[in-house]
């Protein structure tokens, strides 16, 4: 069994989460957690995208299992506490993944009204284009939250970028001399 385990703080910052994508060969056993733990005003991008198999190849997760846990706290009470098990039962189903080979989940925090219809409104203006594309959007106590499946992971990357292009992560106070804003994230 392979583990990884990540922690990080933020306190009255920003922090942009984007991990490049985890691979998760045939047969492997994984399991992967990643705890954000925020106080103040911080501000927070994040995601996590899996792929699985090796598609060129034909290869698929065999008689791998992924278990990944995500976990948001703020002020130390829970806002998004999330686990996924895949297996080979699951790839098939739509209720699962229906045959595609990677998947994401993104985060923004804070989030508002404004923030979920222009993630709902690319991600329609990318499943028109991409039919193996699905992006679903939810906004809860200002947490925004997509989750999708595709095809090709460049395209649930680009559609999470493009959903929040504009958010100011910006911390309320500069500190310092330090004038680095993350103003976009494209």
């Amino acid at each position: 069994m392979a583990r990884l385990s990540q922690r990080l703080r933020v306190d009255d910052g920003v922090l942009e989460w984007l991990p490049q994508e985890n691979i998760y060969y045939p047969d492997c056993a994984v399991e992967l957690n990643t705890v954000l733990r925020l106080t103040g005003s911080a501000r927070v991008i994040a995601w996590e995208i899996g792929c699985m198999g090796l598609p060129a190849s034909q290869a698929t997760l065999g008689q791998g299992r992924i278990r990944q846990c995500f976990e948001l706290w703020l002020d130390g009470a829970p806002v998004w506490l999330e686990r996924l098990t895949l297996d080979r039962a699951c790839l098939q189903p739509r209720w699962g993944l229906a045959v595609t080979v990677r998947w994401a989940a993104g985060l923004l925090i804070p989030a508002h009204a404004q923030h979920l219809e222009r993630a709902r409104s690319v991600a329609l203006e990318f499943e028109s284009k991409h039919a193996e594309l699905t992006l679903a959007c939810t906004l809860v106590d200002k947490t925004l939250c997509c989750r999708g499946y595709a095809a090709r992971a460049d395209r649930l990357t680009t559609v999470l970028h493009r959903s929040v292009e504009g958010t100011a992560l910006r911390p309320a106070r500069p500190h310092g001399n330090d004038t680095t804003h993350l103003d976009d994230v494209s």
